[in-house]
C-alpha cells in the first residue's frame, strides 16, 4: 500500500474518532478475541467454567483491549504525522 493510500485510509478512520476506534479495534477486536480464546482453552482444559472465571476474563479483556486500542491509535497517529 502506498503512503498516500495509507494516509487516506487513516484519515477516514480517524474521522470516526478515537473512542469508536478503541471500542471497535481494542475492546471488541482484541478484548473480545481474548475472552473467547481464554474461555475455549478453559473449556478444553477442564469440564467446568465458573461464573467468577468468566467475569475475571471479561474484566481482563476490557482492560487489555482498551490499552491495546489506545496504543494502536497512538501508533497510527505517529505514523500518520510522519507521513505528512
Amino acid at each position: 500500500m502506498t503512503d498516500d493510500r495509507k494516509k487516506a485510509k487513516w484519515e477516514k478512520t480517524r474521522q470516526a474518532g478515537k473512542g469508536k476506534y478503541i471500542a471497535l479495534y481494542g475492546l471488541l477486536g482484541f478484548g473480545g478475541v481474548f475472552v473467547l480464546v481464554s474461555l475455549l482453552f478453559q473449556a478444553f482444559r477442564e469440564d467446568s467454567i465458573t461464573f467468577d472465571y468468566v467475569v475475571q476474563r471479561i474484566v481482563i479483556g476490557l482492560i487489555a483491549g482498551a490499552l491495546y486500542g489506545w496504543v494502536s491509535w497512538r501508533s497510527n497517529e505517529k505514523r500518520y504525522h510522519d507521513l505528512t
